[in-house]
């Protein structure tokens, strides 16, 4: 299987966890299993723009489309107040729901403006999805 369809079935297996979990799972499970596939994306994209990772349009595309799902599905997420001590979400998140909800917003701006055709394109425009994740954690994320 080449690292393409890995990281693309790995993309689409991680969002389709988090919703079909459905009540079985707890908001703090959802919210984590959620952030993680972001990450997940985020850092294929940042590995293939440092050349620690081969350069895989199909990959960059599945990582670049899970970027631009991610106001939807952080609102959707984090919807419900819960805390818990091994939850890193700040409770401030919804005290300041409007501002979250902008951050996550940028995050998908960002990512529609990242070119995915090449490692050299994404190395041009991913410091600014990076940006928009450390924007968002400085203040909502322990």
């Amino acid at each position: 299987m080449t690292l393409s369809i890995r990281l693309a079935a790995l993309s689409v297996a991680a969002l389709a966890a988090v919703f079909l979990a459905g009540a079985d799972a707890s908001p703090i499970k959802v919210r984590k299993d959620l952030m993680d596939s972001f990450g997940s994306a985020a850092k294929t994209l940042g590995k293939m723009a440092d050349g620690s990772l081969p350069f895989d349009a199909t990959a960059a595309t599945s990582a670049r489309q899970s970027l631009l799902d991610a106001p939807g599905h952080i609102a959707q997420a984090f919807g419900p107040l819960a805390v818990d001590a091994s939850s890193k979400a700040k409770g401030t998140i919804w005290s300041n729901w409007d501002d979250f909800l902008a951050r996550s917003q940028a995050v998908g701006t960002a990512a529609a403006a990242l070119d995915t055709t090449s490692a050299e394109t994404i190395a041009t425009g991913i410091a600014a999805v990076q940006a928009t994740c450390k924007n968002c954690h400085s203040d909502y994320r322990m």
